[in-house]
């Protein structure tokens, strides 16, 4: 019996980075200074695993508006959910209890495929820049043998900006 090869997965091995940015100036072009600017808060390591959740949904349209034998599809509402779980410290070093209290705005910036530990840089692809404003964070429930830990709501607060490369400068 022989054992097949499982192929390298791209964000289950540590490839996918998602950071909460205060401030972009154009979030169809972010640069590298506002992605490294100090109060940039890297989410990818303080979440639980499956924490980082982002959900998009179109609701699509048909129209036999030029010919009754084909119907015609087109994008309609396009709806954008993004959810954190992470685990909870009850400490002030819990960057994302203090750092995402309800109400504070900025930007999730999410790049994936390449490495983690790789720095950003210009001209690197970013799947998502999506303006949010945190939201209510509450308590998982407990069961037996989990962390404690909370959910918090990054709700959408304008259009989600996808496969945006990195600008240089400003």
């Amino acid at each position: 019996m022989s054992l097949s090869e499982v192929a390298p997965g791209q964000v289950s091995d540590g490839r996918a980075k998602v950071l909460f940015v205060p401030v972009i100036a154009k979030p169809g072009e972010p640069t590298l200074a506002e992605l490294t600017a100090t109060g940039v808060i890297d989410l990818t390591y303080q979440l639980f695993g499956d924490g980082f959740d982002h959900q998009t949904e179109v609701t699509k349209f048909e129209t036999s508006r030029y010919t009754l034998e084909q119907l015609l599809e087109n994008e309609g509402t396009v709806k954008d959910t993004i959810t954190l779980k992470y685990p909870y410290m009850g400490t002030e070093s819990d960057e994302v209890r203090t750092g995402l209290t309800r109400g504070t705005t900025g930007y999730v910036v999410e790049r994936l495929v390449v490495a983690n530990e790789v720095p950003f840089a210009a001209d690197q692809l970013l799947s998502i820049v999506a303006p949010v404003r945190a939201g209510l964070q509450r308590e998982i429930p407990r069961t037996k043998n989990t962390e404690i830990g909370k959910i918090q709501d990054l709700l959408v607060t304008g259009r989600v900006e996808r496969d945006v490369k990195v600008a240089a400068g400003p």
